[in-house]
């Protein structure tokens, strides 16, 4: 055998071949890795609670965050905004709440501002459901502010208005042959929103606006306070319900699924369509809470 010579070719073919080993051990750590954590990242995601923000008076109720728009406190001094949470938790048990107090101690708005000021904040928690039970003037501040939730994949759900009210003359928006429209509160009357109309405990419809842009009529009453507040509620906890059970959709096909659900009744939301109710009296509203 004949001498071997080490030539600088050798060092360098030994370096790459040290340098291939040490890149592909690296490679197997990291695939080892996500395989490991992927999962559990997952899980956590599927397993995190529904976040809901409730815009109303405050609540007295557990809550995960809160910011108070009209006074130094998020405690409820009016009981509205607890009332919300109540239901929407008796719907979807472990849901978490972010409170928005925007109305006052006699649910009245003080400035439609403030409405627009909940909907940021909310989407700046990256909640999933906003219920909004009230009603506010139109605004192209508030309905910038839903479009960029609608966008982030927020469910939006308000009242409809308990009056119906006849303040158009577009006919094919209304449920009735007559030549007036039962126009929705706002921002229930947003594209974006999911407006809520009420039905009562017979199933037959109570004094709720009407009309093909009402998605969900749900049930209206509940420890004394009747009207589609509670029944903006009754939605609201059914959306988070919906979430709960069903961590893979996004938001539209949440949508989506609530509303196939329509004509069928359970012990939480008493839903049904709409589409057969006439417009009933005339009259103007406050804004505020929707009772």
């Amino acid at each position: 055998m004949g001498p071997f010579y080490f030539s600088p070719r050798h060092c360098e073919e030994g370096e790459a071949r040290r340098s291939n080993l040490v890149i592909k051990k690296w490679c197997l750590s990291l695939f080892l890795m996500l395989c490991l954590t992927m999962p559990l990242m997952a899980s956590e995601t599927l397993n995190r609670p529904v976040k809901v923000a409730i815009i109303d008076t405050g609540s007295n109720a557990k809550y995960k965050e809160g910011i108070s728009l009209v006074s130094a406190s998020v405690e409820d001094d009016n009981g509205h905004g607890t009332l919300m949470a109540r239901i929407i938790e008796e719907s979807c048990p472990g849901a978490e709440f972010y409170i928005i107090k925007a109305l006052d101690a006699n649910g009245k708005t003080i400035s439609p501002d403030l409405v627009t000021l909940g909907v940021d904040w909310a989407v700046s928690m990256n909640v999933d459901v906003i219920n909004m039970s009230l009603r506010i003037r139109d605004s192209d501040a508030l309905h910038a502010a839903i479009k960029k939730a609608y966008d982030k994949g927020i469910i939006i759900v308000a009242a409809a208005g308990n009056e119906a009210s006849k303040l158009d003359t577009d006919a094919k928006d209304c449920a009735s042959t007559s030549a007036a429209v039962c126009k929705l509160a706002y921002p229930a009357q947003y594209p974006e929103v999911i407006a809520i109309g009420m039905i009562d405990i017979e199933s037959a419809a109570g004094e709720s606006r009407r009309g093909k842009k009402i998605t969900l009529l749900c049930k209206g009453h509940e420890g004394g306070k009747i009207g589609t507040s509670v029944s903006a509620a009754y939605a609201a906890g059914y959306a988070a319900r919906m979430i709960s059970e069903n961590k893979e959709c996004n938001a539209r096909k949440i949508e989506e699924l609530m509303t196939r659900e329509v004509g069928k009744f359970d012990s939480h939301t008493s839903k049904t369509c709409v589409g057969t109710v006439p417009p009933l009296n005339d009259g103007p509203a406050e804004e505020g809470i929707v009772e």
